[in-house]
This record gives C-alpha cells, structure tokens and sequence, in this order.
C-alpha cells in the first residue's frame, strides 16, 4: 500500500465517522422532538385539568400567616405574565398584518400564509426573520425570475423590523435573550 492509498483510506475513514457522528446526532434530536410533541400536550392536559386541584394542594403547604402575602405576589405575577402574552400577541398579529401587506405590495405568492407565519413566528426572537425571509425571498425569486424584486421583500421585512422597535413596542422591549430562555 502506497502513502498515496494511505492518506485516502484516512480521509474515507474520517468521513466515515463523520457522517455516524451527523446520523446519530440527527437520530437523537428527531427522538427529542418526537417525544416532546408527545410529551407536552399529555403534560398540559392534565396540568389545566387538574389545575384548580394543583393550586389548592400547594395553598396548603403555606403556612397560614404567610397565605395572604403568597396570594398576593401570585395574583401579580398572573397578572404580569398575562399582560406580556396579551401584548405580545398583538404585536405578532400587527407584524404579520404587516408583512402580509408588504409581501402582497410587492407581489409574492402566498403573502398571506407566509406574512402570518412571520409574524407569529415573531414571538421567538428572530425565529420570525428566519421562517419569513427565506421563503419570501425564494419565492418572490421563483415567480419573477429576477433578483430585483427581492429589494423589496427586503425593505419589507427592514421596515417592519424598525416600525415593531420603534412603533410597536411604545414601551421598553424585553431583550430577545430573556425571551429565548425563556421559551427553551
């Protein structure tokens, strides 16, 4: 076997394992998402059914001095968590409002679905640019054959992005990085 044979048994070898390494990362995480579209609405069903039943038991466990306060600082936090889903749900519906009439104005197909897509997509920092762009832009491509009606899916998405920082939010953001936590 000559050095040459050598040095491509090498390179086949590493690529070998490169491509077992690749397939069972790939095994894993399709497992992971598989179980937790399993997991997570069995979970919620039966945290929301047995929810009033939760609270309760937990109610015991505090002493009863310390009842009213407890009460107190849970019915704020409900009422925090609730104004946030509440504001950022409007914020989603009036960015996909947006896109969809932006895309619509510069003639994409599927502007609707995709304008939709994101904006609700929006609510995960950045998750919305990425599943609205791209198809966007491909098809925006596909239909006109040209590259310059793809400066006007980019204005779009840069002067929605500026009106939701700007406009949108009237007041201080919550950083994408708190959110992201918070989602994962």
């Amino acid at each position: 076997m000559s050095k040459c044979d050598g040095l491509i048994a090498c390179q086949i070898g590493d690529q070998f394992c490169i491509d077992v390494i690749a397939a069972e990362t790939s095994g894993r995480l399709d497992q992971c998402i598989a179980g937790d579209l399993v997991i997570i609405p069995v979970a919620m069903f039966y945290l929301l059914r047995d929810y009033d039943t939760i609270i309760t038991k937990f109610r015991d466990l505090v002493p009863p001095r310390f009842q009213e306060i407890t009460n107190s600082v849970f019915w704020e936090i409900d009422q925090v968590l609730a104004n946030f889903i509440r504001g950022q749900l409007i914020v989603a519906s009036l960015m996909a409002a947006l896109y969809s009439v932006g895309l619509f104005m510069c003639g994409t197909p599927l502007s609707l679905v995709i304008g939709l897509v994101a904006g609700f997509a929006n609510l995960v920092p950045y998750l919305g640019i990425v599943l609205g762009f791209f198809p966007a832009g491909i098809l925006t491509y596909l239909h006109f054959q040209e590259y310059f009606p793809l400066l006007g899916v980019l204005t779009v998405f840069c002067i929605v992005q500026v009106l939701e920082l700007s406009l949108i939010h009237i007041s201080e953001p919550t950083r994408p990085l708190y959110i992201s936590y918070a989602v994962f």
